[in-house]
């Protein structure tokens, strides 16, 4: 995630271009539809505001909400390396850290209530999707719902 002070269109092409060329010199595939988030600190703090309002089950998510859900999810999670104002990082960090943990348990009281009619099901998997969620690191989150919903879905056991 690349956090910049406005939002700069030149700015963010010379960084994807060398993502791209970063990419190529180590033999990855870069991805041209979601290759790297680029965000203002404006914008950042914007789709932060409300977290507290935010509450996930297993239903669909609006853009928005989705984007401050990743967002809070990369922020409060390990750094490879800061460039740039390392105190903003970091406190940025402690104001929205418990939010993926939030979440999580969110997701599993869903789960257990089955309050989605395709993954109701799910509860006879839940003492497996609990230890699959507390062998997770304590705050990693993104996609959680979704990846059960799809295994369930999909008929695949966890």
């Amino acid at each position: 995630m690349v956090v910049i002070q406005e939002a700069n269109a030149q700015q963010t092409s010379g960084y994807l271009g060398w993502l791209h060329a970063f990419h190529a010199g180590v033999g990855m595939v870069f991805d041209p539809v979601y290759p790297a988030e680029v965000v203002s600190i404006r914008t950042l703090k914007q789709a932060m505001a409300n977290l507290e309002e935010i509450t996930l089950d297993l239903g669909p998510i609006e853009e928005k909400m989705f984007d401050a859900v990743v967002w809070t999810d990369v922020i409060s999670g390990i750094r490879r390396g800061i460039v740039g104002n390392e105190e903003l990082s970091f406190q940025l960090s402690r104001d929205v850290g418990h939010f993926p943990k939030r979440w999580k348990g969110q997701t599993l009281r869903a789960i257990e209530e089955g309050q989605e009619q395709n993954c109701k099901h799910a509860r006879k998997d839940l003492p497996q999707l609990r230890k699959m969620v507390s062998d997770m690191s304590n705050k990693r989150f993104v996609g959680l719902e979704q990846m059960i919903c799809s295994r369930i879905s999909d008929k695949l056991t966890l």
